[in-house]
């Protein structure tokens, strides 16, 4: 992993590109946290928009009321709904494995499979632009 910066707006970057991989990490959220691990993006740009973002959020929070299915923890963002309920309470910590091998995607929280899909499964067309790599 490269270093971020506070200039650069706070992303991390692997060194390499991965066609295929397997992403184990932990992670702790704060009351209204929210980010998310950029997958197959280019690396400039907003992963969210350029790439596929895997949503990483405290969707529990207060700012978070009115979410649309694909914006909750774990969500390919805004193109594949997370299965709920298997996060930990904010402070506790949770333990996530992102697959990536080929179009087929799955995230596992904390021992359950949240995410299961084949992107070619996805038939809107807007997405299909944006998850095109």
């Amino acid at each position: 992993m490269l270093y971020s910066t506070k200039e650069d707006g706070g992303n991390l970057y692997t060194e390499k590109e991965y066609a295929n991989f397997v992403f184990r990490f932990e992670f702790r959220l704060t009351p209204n946290a929210n980010n998310g691990i950029g997958i197959r993006a280019p690396l400039e740009g907003d992963a969210a928009y350029v790439g596929m973002e895997i949503q990483v959020l405290d969707d529990g929070g207060s700012m978070y009321t009115k979410l649309e299915p694909g914006q909750y923890h774990g969500s390919i963002y805004k193109v594949v709904a997370a299965k709920r309920g298997f996060q930990k309470p904010v402070g506790e910590w949770n333990a996530e494995e992102i697959t990536a091998s080929g179009r087929q995607i799955t995230i596992k929280l904390n021992g359950t499979t949240i995410v299961d899909a084949n992107l070619d499964d996805v038939k809107d067309e807007a997405v299909l632009r944006s998850t095109a790599t």
